[in-house]
């Protein structure tokens, strides 16, 4: 009996060393191990490695990137790369393709229809590039002060 207590104490100073052994060389070597180093396909001139643009609706996609060549290897599905505008924004060969239709979501019996069963160009379409504000909405400060609640003043 007094060999197999000795035996059962020993192998568990055993565990308990090689377990302390263990802990010790993953928290040190981990400590000691040098930080990756940046490889040269990653640096950049300025902290800045990524832009991301959050844009609220896809009009707004077409008036920011309609002609937007992407890199080698990169591609985009816009107005450029589709023919409907050349690279100085004139019409290109696949303009028609950027015809807009009117089109009545409610059906029968007013119930919402997610593909309205008839639709029908535009007519007069405005031409291209048309369309924004050609004179300021509001003539003096308070004007857009009354009209816009919580502006800064001036």
């Amino acid at each position: 009996m007094n060999f197999k207590r000795s035996m059962r104490k020993s192998l568990e100073c055993l565990r308990v060393c090689l377990t302390s052994v263990a802990l010790l060389q993953f928290t040190v070597s981990g400590a000691m191990a040098a930080p990756p180093q940046p490889t040269d396909e990653h640096t950049t001139r300025t902290p800045i490695k990524h832009v991301i643009v959050i844009i609220g609706e896809n009009r707004t996609f077409d008036h920011i990137f309609a002609t937007y060549k992407p890199r080698e290897g990169q591609k985009v599905r816009n107005l450029l790369s589709e023919g409907i505008v050349k690279e100085d924004g004139t019409p290109g060969p696949h303009y028609s393709l950027a015809h807009q239709y009117s089109a009545s979501d409610v059906g029968p019996q007013n119930l919402f229809l997610e593909s309205p069963m008839s639709k029908t160009l535009y007519n007069p379409l405005p031409p291209a590039l048309t369309g924004w504000p050609t004179a300021p909405p509001f003539s003096t400060t308070a004007q857009a002060m009354a009209a816009k609640n919580g502006l800064a003043a001036g």
